[in-house]
């Protein structure tokens, strides 16, 4: 039994030493566009897409036997949203955070051509943290804390430069419609899609 246990201690050991000495660390930055839309939790409002930015620092720790990558991020993004009543009236929201997106990420290995071209998938949450925003929309509340889970697909080109695109489905009430004279309150989520690209080195 002393003997199983000590053969098994050794088997991890070699094995972690092999992964940690295969393994890549890359750092790089990306940038891209955020189209973000507004979901009530009632459907008295009508969203639509708008066009916003983001952009910030990037890491990522590669195991390349079995393709596994864990991405980390820190990014500006600038989300811009619009919406009209059942009246018409038509209002925008603009707001600035800080997100940290955290993706597990896995290679599809191409043979061949994988040393040019390699696609991934991409999940995992990401945590945003409101820095700004112009006067709200009337009526609306927005909260400092939002939460998504992000899902995506993209290119890694020679190793270095990364194309993606991905969509963050909100998990958390990122806003509120309240309207006390009409006797309402609606919860908001953001959800919005992303297109990066980005280089690491």
């Amino acid at each position: 039994m002393k003997q199983l246990r000590t053969l098994l201690v050794t088997a991890v050991i070699i094995a972690t030493s092999v992964i940690s000495a295969s393994a890549q660390f890359k750092w790089g930055i990306q940038a891209g566009i955020a189209a973000n839309k507004l979901h009530f939790s009632e459907k008295t409002f009508n969203s639509s897409n708008r066009v916003g930015f983001v952009g910030g620092p990037t890491a990522e720790f590669t195991i390349p036997v079995i393709g596994i990558s864990f991405q980390g991020s820190l990014l500006y993004v600038h989300r811009t949203s619009a919406f009209s009543d059942d009246q018409s009236n038509k209002q925008t929201l603009k707001r600035d955070y800080l997100t940290v997106p955290i993706h597990f990420k896995w290679g599809l290995g191409l043979p061949i051509v994988g040393r040019v071209v390699s696609p991934f998938i991409f999940t995992g949450p990401s945590f945003s943290y409101m820095v700004s925003k112009d006067k709200d929309a009337h009526g609306i509340n927005s909260r400092k804390g939002d939460m998504a889970w992000d899902f995506g697909a993209g290119l890694t080109l020679i190793n270095h430069l990364q194309v993606k695109a991905g969509y963050s489905l909100g998990c958390t009430r990122a806003a509120a419609l309240v309207h006390a004279d009409k006797g309402f309150n609606r919860k908001i989520r953001d959800n919005y899609w992303t297109v990066t690209v980005g280089y690491l080195f």
